[in-house]
């Protein structure tokens, strides 16, 4: 049984990509579901985890219209139960939304995981919390990348000059810049995203980057479903 089962995750593997952030207000759950549409869009099956006590992919999932993502609620202690359940679907990626709380719960989800993404703002208080988070992600020894979320575009010299910091100092940080744009947190709200409301836009172009440089560094496998779904403006 134990052989059988490990052929299958060999067969139909799962990624899955922890968004952690120590700080509370990064916009954590935007990126979340923009993200499961924008792999969806690619052709990929998607599942989201909510185990932040706030419940907003939960509350997301609950009131979008469409069955995909698949969006579950899930007490710490039975995550791995649902990423078993969700190999099971023959997902390719999990997406889980962590609590910026940290703590023991935190550390365990990065364990499981195969890639740590950590959505940052632009402030000050922001930056400086970029290294609570970076230190779970080192510590477990689990690949991570830092994002900027919500910036303004006014910020963008300020953004590129500490991503270029925090390189130097040897973290990650990607290319990909999501600005504040009315669009992501007006889809959220309706159980959409920025892809499904306006696919043209620029903040659909701005999450669809980010998708992209998480293939990349998270070795996501594209194309392996004969099923593509397809995204349409609402």
């Amino acid at each position: 049984m134990w052989f059988h089962w490990r052929v299958f995750q060999q067969r139909f593997p799962l990624k899955i990509i922890s968004l952690m952030a120590r700080k509370g207000g990064v916009g954590r759950t935007t990126i979340a579901t923009n993200l499961a549409v924008a792999f969806m869009e690619s052709g990929l099956r998607v599942g989201l985890i909510d185990l932040d006590p706030l419940c907003s992919v939960t509350a997301w999932g609950e009131i979008r219209e469409s069955e995909e993502p698949i969006v579950a609620d899930a007490p710490m202690k039975n995550l791995g139960k649902f990423l078993e359940a969700g190999r099971r679907l023959k997902l390719d990626i999990m997406l889980l939304d962590t609590p910026s709380s940290g703590g023991i719960d935190v550390h365990e989800a990065v364990l499981l995981s195969n890639f740590v993404l950590i959505p940052c703002r632009a402030g000050y208080f922001d930056i400086r919390a970029i290294k609570l988070t970076t230190d779970i992600a080192k510590l477990v020894g689990k690949p991570y990348a830092v994002m900027f979320n919500a910036v303004s575009p006014r910020d963008d010299q300020v953004v590129i000059a500490v991503r270029d910091e925090l390189r130097a100092a040897g973290d990650r940080v990607l290319d990909a810049i999501v600005h504040q744009r009315t669009v992501l947190s007006a889809s959220v709200a309706l159980g959409s995203s920025a892809i499904e409301q306006d696919p043209a836009g620029k903040a659909a172009e701005e999450i669809r980057s980010l998708r992209d440089e998480l293939v990349i560094l998270a070795k996501i496998q594209a194309g392996k479903h004969s099923h593509k779904y397809k995204v349409k403006a609402a």
